[in-house]
């Protein structure tokens, strides 16, 4: 079932998984995605657009317009 997900939940699911991996660098190296990249996110200094971070994250991007 797709749903759409806020900033936040993908922020809580990015921290998930790298808890699950064990530390960020763990995480990242697994997905092949630049630490400083992830640590950003993580830090919240910068949107979760990376298309690695979200491939990862077994989501995807879709923007919405406003009329």
């Amino acid at each position: 079932m797709n749903r759409i997900l806020t900033r936040a939940e993908l922020w809580e699911r990015l921290q998930l998984q790298v808890r699950r991996a064990g530390s960020l660098r763990a995480w990242a190296r697994e997905h092949q995605v630049n630490v400083g990249t992830v640590s950003k996110a993580l830090a919240n200094r910068s949107a979760l657009t990376s298309p690695k971070i979200l491939a990862a994250m077994g989501v995807e991007a879709v923007y919405q317009v406003k009329e």
